[in-house]
């Protein structure tokens, strides 16, 4: 069985800027960790040449990028969006897209 959601464009716009925030908030800490480890010149030594925290750092490097990924696509499909159009969405494209499934409506 498969339910789906009408939404107006303006209304996905407005979940999806409220997902952007928060992966741009998530960007920052990541970012800030990861410039954190660049500036450690004894770390990054240890990384580049005795394979020290390279899982940590790929998986670190691998967030980043999924995010990165998931903003521009959020950003693409609003650039789409017609405001007072509905659109018929999935419920895993209600969460992609950020809506708060307990309070909207």
């Amino acid at each position: 069985m498969s339910i789906r959601f009408r939404k107006l464009g303006r209304q996905i716009k407005e979940a999806s800027l409220k997902r952007q925030q928060s992966i741009q908030a998530q960007l920052v800490r990541k970012n800030q960790v990861l410039g954190d480890f660049m500036r450690d010149t004894q770390k990054l030594r240890a990384y580049l040449i005795h394979d020290e925290n390279k899982g940590e750092i790929n998986q670190l490097c691998d967030s980043i990028r999924e995010l990165e990924v998931e903003a521009q696509k959020l950003a693409n499909i609003n650039k789409q969006l017609v405001d007072d159009e509905y659109y018929v969405m999935e419920y895993d494209d209600l969460i992609e897209f950020g809506f708060d499934l307990i309070s909207d409506s």
